[in-house]
């Protein structure tokens, strides 16, 4: 199970009596964000293109 934490505070897990603090780091959202939507842009208008190819006789 995975458990992803976007906080940049201290997280304590506790297990077995034993405790864990590390530094949760916060991803890199804005920059996958920004690839997301440029590589769904580029396949919506790489699929718009072939369709006009097809269409166009």
């Amino acid at each position: 199970m995975k458990c992803f934490s976007f906080t940049a505070f201290p997280l304590i897990l506790l297990h077995e009596s034993t405790i864990y603090t590390f530094i949760a780091l916060a991803p890199k959202a804005p920059n996958m964000a920004e690839a997301t939507a440029i590589t769904t842009f580029k396949i919506l208008s790489q699929t718009f293109f072939f369709i006009v190819l097809i269409f166009q006789n």
